[in-house]
């Protein structure tokens, strides 16, 4: 990481008599500041490359007039705190009820995020950057929305990191019974399969000629392909009714109730 140490130039100088004419000197290493040689040049913009994690600045003060050393040693340390990164998420599930929110299972949503991470705290915040409770209920009732998540180590510095939850809750289509007409439902896909699941023309040909048999519809939500509906056409074909003839046969009569037999 990069330090700005500047200002202790002025606190190593206030430890020392008024007016007095010094050469603060800064060093990474001791044998450095014993040799001077080697000093850091940007006390303002200083990475701490080679000392991972955790650095001693070792501080030379020297008299401008004959050079002589009057302090040395390591006055600064720096530390660099790991940002406890976590990765985004997205949930996405199908409206099983058709009301726009789904009661998502939360269970491991913090194992996942924290993804072995330790002495982390978890922080949550819905869309509208009002805070929700951590951690999250189970189950967490959301319609589609992104929730803000931030992940703080538990130390005096507090070093944090921020990503989101997508909760996606898609469109569940309904397939209706007939005659209801599908294409209410706009934006969908429907495809038909006969009794032996072979692929029907959608839409459906007019007329079908078909024997009787059950079409299996299926309407598809295509932003999701989870979320499918399926109903049953049934398709009945009734026989004709036969009429049996037994020849030509001529009767006469006056009475409006006669019959023959």
């Amino acid at each position: 990481s990069t330090f700005d140490f500047s200002s202790t130039a002025t606190d190593i100088q206030a430890l020392f008599p008024s007016g007095q004419l010094l050469d603060i000197t800064f060093y990474n290493t001791i044998s450095d500041a014993l040799a001077e040689q080697n000093a850091i040049t940007d006390i303002a913009n200083h990475t701490n490359n080679g000392f991972p994690n955790i650095q001693h600045i070792y501080v030379r003060v020297d008299s401008q007039l004959d050079n002589e050393c009057l302090g040395l040693g390591h006055h600064i340390t720096l530390q660099v705190e790991r940002i406890p990164i976590i990765q985004p998420l997205i949930l996405t599930q199908c409206d099983d009820d058709q009301d726009g929110f789904f009661a998502f299972d939360t269970s491991t949503l913090e194992t996942t995020l924290l993804n072995g991470l330790t002495n982390v705290t978890l922080a949550y915040w819905d869309e509208n950057n009002n805070p929700l409770p951590s951690p999250l209920p189970n189950p967490f009732n959301s319609t589609s929305q992104i929730v803000k998540v931030r992940a703080t180590n538990n130390t005096t510095n507090a070093c944090y990191f921020e990503t989101n939850i997508t909760f996606t809750v898609d469109d569940l289509p309904e397939a209706y019974a007939i005659p209801t007409n599908l294409t209410t439902q706009t934006g969908m896909l429907v495809n038909y399969f006969d009794e032996t699941g072979n692929s029907l023309p959608s839409p459906l040909p007019n007329p079908l000629v078909s024997g009787t048999q059950n079409i299996t519809v299926e309407v598809i939500n295509p932003t999701n392909s989870n979320c499918v509906a399926t109903t049953i056409i049934s398709l009945v074909v009734n026989p004709l009714p036969e009429i049996e003839l037994y020849g030509d046969e001529l009767i006469c009569s006056n009475n409006p109730l006669f019959t023959k037999v």
